[in-house]
């Protein structure tokens, strides 16, 4: 299978630059970071949550509520990184985006 990016420029490349939407007003851009940023997390959280088994699942709901630091300090414990997922979850996430956008484009060019 053929590489659609280059992944160096994959993770330098501003989001906007990469999906050639540097153009696009600020208020569009607020929004579809914030878009991003939910759709990540959701990921974070979902890869994370996969790494438990059922007792650490069970352990993990009794933290309190929004208490990052009890959060990170659980996942520590656990052996997991926390930090690594994130970073692999918005590389991949970014890589989702630029690859739907590359198949929009070559609809929209798309030769009649």
């Amino acid at each position: 299978m053929a590489k659609i990016f280059d992944p160096i420029e994959l993770i330098e490349k501003d989001i906007f630059e990469l999906l050639d939407l540097k153009e696009l007003p600020q208020n569009y851009k607020d929004k579809m970071v914030k878009e991003m940023e939910d759709m990540l997390e959701n990921r974070v959280i979902g890869r994370l949550m996969d790494g438990l088994d059922e007792k650490g699942a069970e352990e993990f709901d009794k933290l309190p509520e929004g208490d990052s630091n009890a959060i990170t300090e659980f996942f520590k414990e656990k052996n997991i990184d926390v930090d690594q997922i994130a970073a692999e979850e918005a590389l991949m996430l970014k890589s989702d985006m630029a690859s739907l956008i590359n198949v929009a484009n070559k609809g929209v060019h798309k030769d009649v």
